[in-house]
Protein backbone atom coordinates (compact mmCIF):
# COMPACT_ATOMS: atom_id res chain seq x y z
CA UNK A 1 0.00 0.00 0.00
CA UNK A 2 2.77 2.43 0.99
CA UNK A 3 4.68 1.55 -2.17
CA UNK A 4 1.59 2.30 -4.26
CA UNK A 5 1.13 5.70 -2.60
CA UNK A 6 4.81 6.51 -3.12
CA UNK A 7 4.54 5.56 -6.79
CA UNK A 8 1.47 7.75 -7.24
CA UNK A 9 3.18 10.71 -5.57
CA UNK A 10 6.25 10.24 -7.73
CA UNK A 11 4.06 10.10 -10.85
CA UNK A 12 2.20 13.27 -9.78
CA UNK A 13 5.52 15.06 -9.16
CA UNK A 14 6.82 14.02 -12.58
CA UNK A 15 3.57 15.18 -14.20
CA UNK A 16 3.80 18.62 -12.59
CA UNK A 17 7.45 18.94 -13.58
CA UNK A 18 6.59 17.97 -17.16
CA UNK A 19 3.76 20.52 -17.33
CA UNK A 20 6.07 23.20 -15.96
CA UNK A 21 8.68 22.40 -18.59
CA UNK A 22 6.01 22.70 -21.32
CA UNK A 23 5.34 26.28 -20.22
CA UNK A 24 2.28 26.03 -17.97
CA UNK A 25 2.46 28.57 -15.14
CA UNK A 26 -0.07 26.72 -12.97
CA UNK A 27 0.74 23.04 -13.53
CA UNK A 28 -1.22 21.89 -10.46
CA UNK A 29 -4.45 23.46 -11.79
CA UNK A 30 -3.83 22.11 -15.29
CA UNK A 31 -3.20 18.62 -13.88
CA UNK A 32 -6.44 18.78 -11.90
CA UNK A 33 -8.37 19.94 -14.96
CA UNK A 34 -7.05 17.09 -17.12
CA UNK A 35 -7.77 14.59 -14.35
CA UNK A 36 -11.34 15.86 -14.28
CA UNK A 37 -11.66 15.23 -18.04
CA UNK A 38 -10.46 11.66 -17.67
CA UNK A 39 -12.86 11.07 -14.76
CA UNK A 40 -15.87 12.21 -16.81
CA UNK A 41 -16.40 15.69 -15.39
CA UNK A 42 -18.80 16.72 -18.19
CA UNK A 43 -21.76 15.05 -19.93
CA UNK A 44 -19.73 14.75 -23.15
CA UNK A 45 -17.22 12.56 -21.24
CA UNK A 46 -19.61 10.24 -19.42
CA UNK A 47 -19.23 7.44 -21.95
CA UNK A 48 -16.36 4.99 -21.57
CA UNK A 49 -15.47 5.30 -25.26
CA UNK A 50 -15.24 9.10 -25.08
CA UNK A 51 -12.96 8.97 -22.02
CA UNK A 52 -10.70 6.33 -23.52
CA UNK A 53 -10.40 8.30 -26.79
CA UNK A 54 -9.58 11.48 -24.86
CA UNK A 55 -7.09 9.59 -22.69
CA UNK A 56 -5.16 8.51 -25.79
CA UNK A 57 -5.41 12.02 -27.24
CA UNK A 58 -4.44 13.88 -24.04
CA UNK A 59 -0.59 13.80 -24.39
CA UNK A 60 -0.68 15.22 -27.93
CA UNK A 61 -3.42 17.67 -27.00
CA UNK A 62 -1.54 19.05 -23.98
CA UNK A 63 1.64 19.37 -26.03
CA UNK A 64 -0.16 21.35 -28.78
CA UNK A 65 -2.03 23.53 -26.26
CA UNK A 66 1.33 24.30 -24.64
CA UNK A 67 2.49 25.87 -27.94
CA UNK A 68 -0.19 28.57 -27.79
CA UNK A 69 0.57 32.11 -26.66
CA UNK A 70 -0.89 31.46 -23.20
CA UNK A 71 -0.98 27.69 -22.46
CA UNK A 72 -2.96 28.01 -19.22
CA UNK A 73 -5.66 30.07 -20.94
CA UNK A 74 -5.75 27.53 -23.80
CA UNK A 75 -6.40 24.66 -21.36
CA UNK A 76 -9.15 26.67 -19.67
CA UNK A 77 -10.67 27.33 -23.11
CA UNK A 78 -10.58 23.62 -23.97
CA UNK A 79 -12.22 22.90 -20.61
CA UNK A 80 -15.08 25.29 -21.51
CA UNK A 81 -15.25 23.62 -24.90
CA UNK A 82 -15.71 20.19 -23.31
CA UNK A 83 -18.34 21.59 -20.93
CA UNK A 84 -20.49 22.68 -23.88
CA UNK A 85 -19.72 19.77 -26.19
CA UNK A 86 -22.55 17.48 -27.32
CA UNK A 87 -21.00 14.00 -27.60
CA UNK A 88 -17.23 13.74 -27.69
CA UNK A 89 -16.21 10.25 -28.83
CA UNK A 90 -16.41 10.94 -32.56
CA UNK A 91 -14.60 14.27 -32.30
CA UNK A 92 -11.79 12.81 -30.17
CA UNK A 93 -11.39 9.98 -32.67
CA UNK A 94 -11.01 12.49 -35.52
CA UNK A 95 -8.46 14.53 -33.59
CA UNK A 96 -6.48 11.43 -32.63
CA UNK A 97 -6.20 10.43 -36.28
CA UNK A 98 -5.22 13.95 -37.43
CA UNK A 99 -2.51 15.54 -35.24
CA UNK A 100 -2.36 18.64 -37.48
CA UNK A 101 -6.03 19.17 -36.76
CA UNK A 102 -5.21 19.14 -33.04
CA UNK A 103 -2.86 22.07 -33.64
CA UNK A 104 -5.59 24.02 -35.44
CA UNK A 105 -8.12 23.29 -32.69
CA UNK A 106 -5.60 24.32 -30.03
CA UNK A 107 -4.94 27.57 -31.90
CA UNK A 108 -8.66 28.20 -32.26
CA UNK A 109 -9.39 27.59 -28.58
CA UNK A 110 -6.43 29.65 -27.44
CA UNK A 111 -7.08 32.72 -29.57
CA UNK A 112 -10.71 32.73 -30.79
CA UNK A 113 -13.30 32.12 -28.04
CA UNK A 114 -16.21 32.81 -30.42
CA UNK A 115 -15.02 30.08 -32.78
CA UNK A 116 -14.47 27.67 -29.90
CA UNK A 117 -18.10 28.24 -28.79
CA UNK A 118 -19.30 27.43 -32.32
CA UNK A 119 -17.15 24.31 -32.43
CA UNK A 120 -18.52 23.14 -29.07
CA UNK A 121 -22.07 23.58 -30.36
CA UNK A 122 -21.40 22.04 -33.79
CA UNK A 123 -18.53 19.52 -33.50
CA UNK A 124 -19.59 18.15 -36.91
CA UNK A 125 -18.07 21.31 -38.41
CA UNK A 126 -14.76 19.49 -37.89
CA UNK A 127 -15.66 17.19 -40.80
CA UNK A 128 -15.15 19.99 -43.32
CA UNK A 129 -11.64 20.62 -41.97
CA UNK A 130 -10.71 17.10 -43.03
CA UNK A 131 -11.81 17.57 -46.64
CA UNK A 132 -8.87 17.91 -49.06
CA UNK A 133 -10.68 20.84 -50.69
CA UNK A 134 -10.99 22.78 -47.43
CA UNK A 135 -7.79 24.74 -47.95
CA UNK A 136 -8.58 25.36 -51.61
CA UNK A 137 -10.86 28.01 -53.07
CA UNK A 138 -13.58 29.41 -50.83
CA UNK A 139 -17.09 28.25 -51.83
CA UNK A 140 -18.93 30.56 -54.23
CA UNK A 141 -22.57 31.63 -53.87
CA UNK A 142 -23.85 28.79 -56.05
CA UNK A 143 -22.15 26.20 -53.84
CA UNK A 144 -23.39 27.85 -50.64
CA UNK A 145 -26.95 28.09 -51.97
CA UNK A 146 -26.93 24.42 -52.98
CA UNK A 147 -25.68 23.36 -49.53
CA UNK A 148 -28.23 25.57 -47.77
CA UNK A 149 -31.07 24.26 -49.92
CA UNK A 150 -30.07 20.71 -48.99
CA UNK A 151 -29.97 21.62 -45.29
CA UNK A 152 -33.33 23.41 -45.28
CA UNK A 153 -35.00 20.65 -47.29
CA UNK A 154 -35.06 18.46 -44.19
CA UNK A 155 -36.88 21.03 -42.01
CA UNK A 156 -39.92 19.75 -40.16
CA UNK A 157 -41.32 23.15 -39.13
CA UNK A 158 -40.68 26.89 -39.32
CA UNK A 159 -38.83 26.78 -35.99
CA UNK A 160 -36.72 23.87 -37.19
CA UNK A 161 -35.96 25.83 -40.35
CA UNK A 162 -34.69 28.80 -38.30
CA UNK A 163 -32.48 26.44 -36.29
CA UNK A 164 -31.05 24.91 -39.45
CA UNK A 165 -30.33 28.35 -40.89
CA UNK A 166 -28.39 29.21 -37.76
CA UNK A 167 -26.49 25.94 -37.85
CA UNK A 168 -25.55 26.54 -41.47
CA UNK A 169 -24.51 30.16 -40.91
CA UNK A 170 -22.42 29.51 -37.82
CA UNK A 171 -20.71 26.44 -39.26
CA UNK A 172 -19.71 28.44 -42.33
CA UNK A 173 -18.42 31.27 -40.12
CA UNK A 174 -16.36 28.75 -38.16
CA UNK A 175 -14.79 27.40 -41.33
CA UNK A 176 -13.81 30.89 -42.50
CA UNK A 177 -12.41 31.64 -39.04
CA UNK A 178 -10.35 28.45 -39.20
CA UNK A 179 -8.99 29.54 -42.59
CA UNK A 180 -8.01 32.91 -41.13
CA UNK A 181 -6.19 31.26 -38.21
CA UNK A 182 -4.41 28.85 -40.53
CA UNK A 183 -3.23 31.77 -42.67
CA UNK A 184 -4.78 30.44 -45.89
CA UNK A 185 -7.06 33.45 -46.53
CA UNK A 186 -6.40 37.15 -46.28
CA UNK A 187 -8.53 39.61 -44.32
CA UNK A 188 -9.96 40.94 -47.59
CA UNK A 189 -10.90 37.44 -48.77
CA UNK A 190 -12.46 36.68 -45.38
CA UNK A 191 -14.53 39.87 -45.51
CA UNK A 192 -15.92 38.89 -48.90
CA UNK A 193 -16.58 35.32 -47.70
CA UNK A 194 -18.49 36.48 -44.60
CA UNK A 195 -20.57 38.82 -46.79
CA UNK A 196 -21.23 35.98 -49.24
CA UNK A 197 -22.64 33.82 -46.44
CA UNK A 198 -24.82 36.71 -45.26
CA UNK A 199 -26.11 37.28 -48.81
CA UNK A 200 -27.12 33.64 -49.19
CA UNK A 201 -28.77 33.46 -45.76
CA UNK A 202 -30.64 36.76 -46.23
CA UNK A 203 -32.00 35.75 -49.64
CA UNK A 204 -33.20 32.40 -48.32
CA UNK A 205 -34.79 33.94 -45.24
CA UNK A 206 -36.40 36.75 -47.26
CA UNK A 207 -38.10 34.16 -49.46
CA UNK A 208 -39.14 31.95 -46.54
CA UNK A 209 -40.55 34.80 -44.42
CA UNK A 210 -42.47 36.25 -47.36
CA UNK A 211 -43.99 32.88 -48.28
CA UNK A 212 -44.99 32.23 -44.65
CA UNK A 213 -46.43 35.73 -44.30
CA UNK A 214 -48.47 35.31 -47.49
CA UNK A 215 -50.10 32.15 -46.10
CA UNK A 216 -51.65 34.23 -43.30
CA UNK A 217 -52.22 37.60 -44.95
CA UNK A 218 -52.23 36.97 -48.69
CA UNK A 219 -50.64 39.29 -51.27
CA UNK A 220 -51.16 42.87 -52.33
CA UNK A 221 -51.53 43.36 -56.06
CA UNK A 222 -48.18 44.22 -57.62
CA UNK A 223 -46.24 43.80 -54.37
CA UNK A 224 -42.43 43.71 -54.50
CA UNK A 225 -39.85 43.87 -51.69
CA UNK A 226 -36.08 44.29 -51.80
CA UNK A 227 -33.35 44.34 -49.16
CA UNK A 228 -30.71 47.03 -49.58
CA UNK A 229 -27.42 46.36 -47.76
CA UNK A 230 -25.09 49.14 -46.60
CA UNK A 231 -22.09 49.37 -44.30
CA UNK A 232 -19.77 46.38 -44.01
CA UNK A 233 -22.25 44.02 -45.66
CA UNK A 234 -22.81 46.39 -48.57
CA UNK A 235 -19.06 46.90 -49.00
CA UNK A 236 -18.31 43.16 -48.59
CA UNK A 237 -16.00 43.86 -45.66
CA UNK A 238 -17.72 41.85 -42.94
CA UNK A 239 -16.24 40.09 -39.94
CA UNK A 240 -17.69 37.24 -37.90
CA UNK A 241 -19.29 39.75 -35.50
CA UNK A 242 -20.52 42.38 -37.96
CA UNK A 243 -24.16 43.41 -37.82
CA UNK A 244 -26.32 43.94 -40.90
CA UNK A 245 -27.10 47.48 -42.04
CA UNK A 246 -30.33 47.04 -44.00
CA UNK A 247 -33.04 49.11 -45.66
CA UNK A 248 -36.24 47.36 -46.79
CA UNK A 249 -37.80 48.93 -49.89
CA UNK A 250 -41.21 47.87 -51.23
CA UNK A 251 -43.74 48.77 -53.90
CA UNK A 252 -47.31 47.77 -54.81
CA UNK A 253 -50.34 48.82 -56.83
CA UNK A 254 -51.61 51.94 -55.03
CA UNK A 255 -55.12 51.44 -56.40
CA UNK A 256 -55.40 47.99 -54.74
CA UNK A 257 -53.68 48.44 -51.36
CA UNK A 258 -55.35 45.63 -49.39
CA UNK A 259 -54.01 42.08 -49.23
CA UNK A 260 -56.20 39.17 -50.30
CA UNK A 261 -55.48 36.66 -47.52
CA UNK A 262 -57.61 35.28 -44.66
CA UNK A 263 -56.27 38.07 -42.39
CA UNK A 264 -55.91 41.02 -44.77
CA UNK A 265 -53.64 43.98 -44.07
CA UNK A 266 -53.54 47.39 -45.67
CA UNK A 267 -50.61 48.95 -47.58
CA UNK A 268 -47.76 50.17 -45.34
CA UNK A 269 -49.01 48.08 -42.40
CA UNK A 270 -48.58 44.92 -44.48
CA UNK A 271 -44.93 45.63 -45.29
CA UNK A 272 -44.11 46.88 -41.79
CA UNK A 273 -45.37 43.60 -40.31
CA UNK A 274 -43.45 41.56 -42.87
CA UNK A 275 -40.27 43.54 -42.15
CA UNK A 276 -40.64 42.97 -38.40
CA UNK A 277 -41.08 39.25 -39.04
CA UNK A 278 -37.89 39.23 -41.15
CA UNK A 279 -35.86 41.11 -38.54
CA UNK A 280 -37.10 38.74 -35.84
CA UNK A 281 -36.09 35.72 -37.93
CA UNK A 282 -32.57 37.14 -38.28
CA UNK A 283 -32.05 38.30 -34.70
CA UNK A 284 -34.12 36.10 -32.38
CA UNK A 285 -32.33 33.66 -30.08
CA UNK A 286 -33.12 29.98 -30.58
CA UNK A 287 -31.41 26.87 -29.23
CA UNK A 288 -28.69 27.58 -31.79
CA UNK A 289 -28.21 31.27 -31.02
CA UNK A 290 -28.95 34.23 -33.29
CA UNK A 291 -27.94 34.69 -36.91
CA UNK A 292 -27.10 38.39 -36.97
CA UNK A 293 -27.88 41.68 -35.27
CA UNK A 294 -29.68 44.12 -37.57
CA UNK A 295 -29.11 47.88 -37.66
CA UNK A 296 -31.74 49.88 -39.54
CA UNK A 297 -30.68 53.38 -38.49
CA UNK A 298 -29.57 54.17 -42.05
CA UNK A 299 -33.14 53.95 -43.35
CA UNK A 300 -34.83 57.21 -44.41
CA UNK A 301 -35.51 59.40 -41.35
CA UNK A 302 -33.51 56.99 -39.16
CA UNK A 303 -35.13 55.64 -35.99
CA UNK A 304 -38.10 57.97 -36.41
CA UNK A 305 -38.92 56.61 -39.88
CA UNK A 306 -40.95 53.51 -40.78
CA UNK A 307 -39.14 50.16 -40.69
CA UNK A 308 -39.93 49.63 -44.39
CA UNK A 309 -39.86 52.36 -47.05
CA UNK A 310 -41.99 52.56 -50.17
CA UNK A 311 -40.01 53.01 -53.38
CA UNK A 312 -41.32 56.50 -54.25
CA UNK A 313 -40.72 57.68 -50.66
CA UNK A 314 -37.15 56.32 -50.80
CA UNK A 315 -36.52 58.13 -54.09
CA UNK A 316 -38.00 61.40 -52.83
CA UNK A 317 -36.06 61.26 -49.55
CA UNK A 318 -32.73 60.68 -51.30
CA UNK A 319 -33.50 63.44 -53.77
CA UNK A 320 -34.65 66.18 -51.39
CA UNK A 321 -34.03 65.38 -47.69
CA UNK A 322 -31.01 63.09 -47.26
CA UNK A 323 -27.89 64.54 -45.63
CA UNK A 324 -24.46 64.31 -47.22
CA UNK A 325 -23.43 61.49 -44.87
CA UNK A 326 -26.47 59.49 -45.98
CA UNK A 327 -25.39 59.84 -49.60
CA UNK A 328 -21.88 58.77 -48.57
CA UNK A 329 -23.43 55.63 -47.06
CA UNK A 330 -25.03 54.90 -50.45
CA UNK A 331 -21.56 54.51 -52.00
CA UNK A 332 -21.48 51.05 -50.35
CA UNK A 333 -25.11 50.16 -50.99
CA UNK A 334 -26.17 47.13 -52.99
CA UNK A 335 -29.39 45.15 -53.30
CA UNK A 336 -28.86 41.68 -51.81
CA UNK A 337 -32.37 40.31 -52.32
CA UNK A 338 -35.39 41.23 -54.39
CA UNK A 339 -36.98 40.84 -57.85
CA UNK A 340 -34.86 42.05 -60.85
CA UNK A 341 -37.19 44.92 -61.82
CA UNK A 342 -37.23 46.47 -58.33
CA UNK A 343 -33.50 45.82 -57.94
CA UNK A 344 -32.74 47.72 -61.15
CA UNK A 345 -34.97 50.65 -60.14
CA UNK A 346 -33.25 51.00 -56.76
CA UNK A 347 -29.78 50.73 -58.29
CA UNK A 348 -30.68 53.36 -60.89
CA UNK A 349 -31.98 55.70 -58.16
CA UNK A 350 -28.76 55.33 -56.15
CA UNK A 351 -26.62 55.86 -59.27
CA UNK A 352 -28.47 59.07 -60.13
CA UNK A 353 -28.09 60.39 -56.58
CA UNK A 354 -24.35 59.70 -56.48
CA UNK A 355 -23.71 61.14 -59.95
CA UNK A 356 -25.52 64.44 -59.48
CA UNK A 357 -23.54 67.68 -59.49
CA UNK A 358 -22.82 69.03 -56.04
CA UNK A 359 -21.64 72.22 -54.38
CA UNK A 360 -18.04 71.34 -53.53
CA UNK A 361 -17.86 73.93 -50.76
CA UNK A 362 -21.02 72.59 -49.15
CA UNK A 363 -19.79 68.99 -49.36
CA UNK A 364 -16.44 70.01 -47.85
CA UNK A 365 -18.26 71.80 -45.00
CA UNK A 366 -20.50 68.79 -44.34
CA UNK A 367 -17.50 66.45 -44.31
CA UNK A 368 -15.71 68.78 -41.91
CA UNK A 369 -18.68 68.67 -39.53
CA UNK A 370 -18.74 64.86 -39.71
CA UNK A 371 -14.99 64.59 -39.08
CA UNK A 372 -15.23 66.97 -36.11
CA UNK A 373 -18.06 64.92 -34.65
CA UNK A 374 -16.07 61.69 -35.09
CA UNK A 375 -13.01 63.31 -33.50
CA UNK A 376 -15.14 64.53 -30.57
CA UNK A 377 -16.59 61.05 -29.99
CA UNK A 378 -13.13 59.47 -30.20
CA UNK A 379 -11.81 62.00 -27.69
CA UNK A 380 -14.60 61.17 -25.26
CA UNK A 381 -13.96 57.43 -25.64
CA UNK A 382 -10.20 57.96 -25.16
CA UNK A 383 -10.86 59.88 -21.93
CA UNK A 384 -13.10 57.09 -20.66
CA UNK A 385 -10.47 54.46 -21.45
CA UNK A 386 -7.78 56.55 -19.78
CA UNK A 387 -9.95 56.91 -16.69
CA UNK A 388 -10.69 53.18 -16.53
CA UNK A 389 -7.00 52.27 -16.92
CA UNK A 390 -6.05 54.73 -14.18
CA UNK A 391 -8.72 53.24 -11.94
CA UNK A 392 -7.55 49.66 -12.55
CA UNK A 393 -3.97 50.67 -11.82
CA UNK A 394 -4.83 52.25 -8.45
CA UNK A 395 -6.10 49.76 -5.89
CA UNK A 396 -7.15 52.44 -3.40
CA UNK A 397 -9.23 54.33 -5.97
CA UNK A 398 -10.83 51.10 -7.17
CA UNK A 399 -11.92 50.06 -3.67
CA UNK A 400 -13.06 53.59 -2.87
CA UNK A 401 -15.31 53.50 -5.94
CA UNK A 402 -16.63 50.07 -4.96
CA UNK A 403 -17.43 51.32 -1.44
CA UNK A 404 -19.11 54.43 -2.85
CA UNK A 405 -21.34 52.37 -5.15
CA UNK A 406 -22.24 49.91 -2.38
CA UNK A 407 -23.23 52.81 -0.11
CA UNK A 408 -25.35 54.30 -2.90
CA UNK A 409 -27.09 50.96 -3.40
CA UNK A 410 -27.69 50.70 0.34
CA UNK A 411 -29.10 54.21 0.56
CA UNK A 412 -31.36 53.68 -2.43
CA UNK A 413 -32.67 50.17 -1.82
CA UNK A 414 -32.08 49.27 1.85
CA UNK A 415 -35.08 48.79 4.19
CA UNK A 416 -35.01 49.40 7.97
CA UNK A 417 -34.04 46.38 10.07
CA UNK A 418 -37.07 44.76 11.66
CA UNK A 419 -35.19 43.01 14.48
CA UNK A 420 -32.66 44.12 17.04
CA UNK A 421 -29.64 42.28 18.41
CA UNK A 422 -29.04 43.00 22.12
CA UNK A 423 -26.70 41.66 24.77
CA UNK A 424 -28.08 38.83 26.94
CA UNK A 425 -28.69 40.29 30.39
CA UNK A 426 -29.41 36.98 32.15
CA UNK A 427 -28.60 33.30 31.91
CA UNK A 428 -30.73 31.48 29.37
CA UNK A 429 -31.26 27.78 28.69
CA UNK A 430 -32.56 26.19 25.51
CA UNK A 431 -35.86 25.49 27.24
CA UNK A 432 -36.38 29.21 27.73
CA UNK A 433 -36.74 29.56 23.94
CA UNK A 434 -39.76 27.24 23.83
CA UNK A 435 -43.07 29.07 23.79
CA UNK A 436 -45.12 28.57 26.95
CA UNK A 437 -48.63 27.20 26.22
CA UNK A 438 -51.02 24.53 27.48
CA UNK A 439 -50.51 21.20 25.70
CA UNK A 440 -52.25 17.85 25.58
CA UNK A 441 -50.13 14.70 25.26
CA UNK A 442 -51.91 11.54 24.11
CA UNK A 443 -50.68 7.97 23.74
CA UNK A 444 -52.24 5.66 21.15
CA UNK A 445 -52.96 1.94 21.62
CA UNK A 446 -49.81 1.20 19.66
CA UNK A 447 -47.70 3.43 21.85
CA UNK A 448 -47.40 6.50 19.58
CA UNK A 449 -47.17 9.82 21.41
CA UNK A 450 -48.90 12.91 20.06
CA UNK A 451 -48.47 16.45 21.39
CA UNK A 452 -50.94 19.20 20.36
CA UNK A 453 -51.95 22.59 21.79
CA UNK A 454 -55.00 22.45 24.03
CA UNK A 455 -56.99 24.79 21.75
CA UNK A 456 -56.35 22.51 18.78
CA UNK A 457 -57.24 19.42 20.80
CA UNK A 458 -60.60 20.89 21.84
CA UNK A 459 -61.46 21.82 18.26
CA UNK A 460 -60.67 18.40 16.74
CA UNK A 461 -63.55 16.09 15.91
CA UNK A 462 -63.72 12.36 15.59
CA UNK A 463 -61.34 12.10 12.61
CA UNK A 464 -58.60 13.98 14.50
CA UNK A 465 -59.06 11.84 17.63
CA UNK A 466 -59.49 14.97 19.70
CA UNK A 467 -61.74 15.43 22.69
CA UNK A 468 -64.78 13.90 20.96
CA UNK A 469 -62.86 10.72 20.08
CA UNK A 470 -60.93 10.25 23.28
CA UNK A 471 -61.42 7.15 25.38
CA UNK A 472 -60.36 6.99 29.03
Amino acid sequence: MIQTIKAELEYARDTLDRLGMLGFKKPLEVSGTVRGWLEGAYPSLKGELARSQLGELAPVLIERLARSENPDVAVAAFDRFLAGLHGGARLFSLLKQNPDLVSLVALTLGTAPRLSDILARYPEAMDALLEPSFFGALPDEAKLEANLKLTLGESASYEDLLDRLRMFGQEQMFLIGARILSGTVSAEQAGEAFARIADVVIRALHRIVEDTFVQNHGRIKGQKTALLALGKLGGREMTATSDLDLIIVYDFDAENPQSDGPRPLYGAQYFARMTQRLISALTSQTNYGALYQVDMRLRPSGRSGPVATRLDAFQDYQDTEAWTWEHLALTRARVVSGPPELRQTIERTISEVLRRKRDRAQVAADVRVMRDKIAEELSEVAKLIEGYLELLANRDKLFALMRKEIVEIRDQFATPRRTEIVDNEFEQDIEDLIQREDMVVTVSHLGYVKRVPLSTYRAQKRGGKGRAGMQT
